[in-house]
């Protein structure tokens, strides 16, 4: 099957959206479909024989942590090019948005996929009044697809809600290779305790963002 998969963020960028997609396209090539990924320019062409489309790439003030993709003609060629017998539009907002109008105008099988509750994130930019206006946003891209599927229950729970339907969850899936007991590091662990051992250590990978809640660990240390 040649399915093409076009995303509002893709590898080297750091994400859970990445790490997701990163490993999906690997596994997918693995199993003989061809594939390939649409993403905004971040410097790379291939991703392990995986071709890679970067198109243009805008900052936006609220949020340059990293750069977005626009809209594009491009896809449309693209999509005319490689012939896909599927299109899997991720969180379709802006570039995934041209995946969803491109993929419905040539008769091609389309999948979109939630990732991030964006809603929630205008919570932490004191922008709660958009909410209504970034769902029917979400609710126009969403129910174009033939197939909407999310990432947890909560999240299906709610689009349902918000007369979204959506099909089923892809649920996150941990990596046994890169996370395994092999990698314990007792001097790591005895300098990140202060060599107190019997304490509990609660560690935090991912983005320093507003959005990750994090202030909230504050309120539980003090208690």
């Amino acid at each position: 099957m040649r399915i093409a998969i076009v995303t509002e963020t893709f590898v080297p960028a750091t994400d859970g959206i990445c790490t997701r997609l990163a490993n999906f396209v690997v596994q997918l090539k693995e199993i003989g479909h061809e594939v390939i990924v649409i993403s905004p320019d971040l410097g790379i062409s291939d991703y392990k024989g995986v071709p890679v489309y970067g198109l243009e790439t805008v900052t936006f003030p609220l949020y340059g942590s990293r750069p977005w993709g626009l809209p594009s003609r491009k896809v449309k060629s693209i999509f005319k090019k490689f012939k896909p017998d599927v299109v899997h539009a991720v969180n379709p907002i802006s570039l995934a948005s041209s995946a969803v109008h491109y993929a419905n105008k040539l008769n091609i099988p389309l999948i979109t996929s939630y990732h991030t509750h964006l809603p929630n994130y205008l919570d932490h930019y004191n922008m709660s009044l958009f909410k209504p206006v970034l769902w029917d946003y979400i609710r126009f891209w969403h129910t174009k697809s033939d197939v909407n599927i999310t990432v947890s229950q909560s999240l299906m729970d709610e689009l349902n809600d918000e007369m979204i339907p959506t099909h089923g969850v892809l649920p996150r899936g941990i990596d046994i290779e890169g996370r395994h007991p092999e990698y314990f590091d007792q001097e790591l662990y005895n300098e990140l305790t202060d060599n107190n051992p019997n304490n509990k250590l609660l560690v935090y990978v991912g983005r320093l963002a507003p959005e990750k809640d994090i202030d909230h660990l504050r309120a539980i240390f003090d208690e």
